[in-house]
């Protein structure tokens, strides 16, 4: 399959934010199991597991489509991509949650939005391989595409106050 020069920037990008996590994830563990003074214990462990899951969100687009045999818009992955930069690398390592005040509201409505264009993708993918008897309703797709979208949220949010309660960390921002 060929690809465009879209296809194939958001690639190299994909590959810029893994090595950036990395060493992200070496700052971390060097700083939480060393003498780093710079922040706290909690700052230092915030780093280790927004790095980790970093990089592992950097592979889900790949897995969809090779596990579904879903082709993911280059654009939805751009947009996908600018909300994990906007989390994990502005929200947490610049620290744009104390910094603005909308910031998590606002990520928050983003991720809602490609959460279900996300979902729209995958059902949509699906009904076109259908033949023309069993083709899905519209209003079914719609409501796919919405349950994606929060099942994804609320395992997000586990993960979040699993990381909160077993780590220490600060990843709900409270």
């Amino acid at each position: 399959m060929k690809r465009n020069k879209f296809e194939i920037t958001i690639f190299i990008i994909f590959w810029i934010i893994r090595v950036f996590s990395v060493g992200l994830l070496i700052f971390g563990l060097v700083g939480y199991f060393g003498n780093g003074t710079s922040f706290p214990k909690t700052r230092y462990m915030n780093f280790i597991t927004e790095s980790i899951s970093l990089i592992l969100l950097t592979i889900v687009p790949g897995l969809i489509s090779m596990l579904w045999k879903v082709r993911i818009p280059a654009f939805l992955v751009f947009l996908y991509l600018l909300f994990f930069l906007g989390s994990v690398f502005f929200g947490g390592v610049l620290n744009f949650y104390a910094k603005i005040s909308w910031w998590d509201d606002l990520l928050h409505s983003f991720s809602g939005l490609l959460l279900t264009s996300i979902g729209y993708t995958i059902i949509n993918s699906a009904n076109s391989n259908l033949d023309g008897n069993h083709k899905l309703s519209p209003g079914f797709i719609a409501f796919f595409s919405f349950c994606f979208a929060m099942c994804c949220q609320g395992i997000w949010e586990i993960f979040e106050y699993t990381s909160d309660t077993i780590l220490h960390t600060n990843m709900q921002r409270y």
